[in-house]
């Protein structure tokens, strides 16, 4: 008659688990590179001045998105906000990030450009936080 042997049944039932597991994780990881490999930054054209520019749309990261971003205003005329002022400063402290709060508008405006990056064709404007679409009232 057949009598199983409990230590080894465990010892192989323990090591098929942790091989699952060990695999699964490799795999995991492996895609993973694959993918991020995969997310590469559109190749932005270039201005006379050397500054990128085109939609952020499919920038994957806020590194990867152009100098110049391209916006629309609320006439509907498309251009391009400067990333360094669509981002507005940034603070060092909580006390410098509370002070800024406090002393930005509830609508700010900033220079939408042609893609020269010099020739300004319109007004962008941010009210707290978003984009003001002409749609939305203000």
């Amino acid at each position: 008659m057949f009598k199983p042997n409990i230590g080894r049944t465990a010892l192989l039932c323990t090591a098929l688990v942790v091989g699952l597991i060990a695999g699964t994780i490799g795999f995991s990881s492996a895609k993973a590179d694959t993918l991020s490999d995969q997310i590469k930054a559109p190749v932005y054209k270039k201005n006379a001045n050397g500054q990128t520019y085109g939609s952020a749309l499919y920038a994957p990261t806020p590194e990867t998105e152009p100098d110049l971003i391209q916006a629309e205003d609320e006439n509907g005329t498309v251009g391009y906000v400067l990333k360094t002022e669509l981002e507005g400063p940034t603070p060092k402290t909580p006390e410098e990030a509370t002070e800024l709060m406090r002393k930005t508008p509830k609508v700010r405006k900033i220079n939408l450009y042609a893609s020269d990056g010099k020739t300004v064709i319109g007004t962008f404007k941010i009210k707290q936080g978003h984009v003001i679409n002409a749609s939305d009232d203000n």
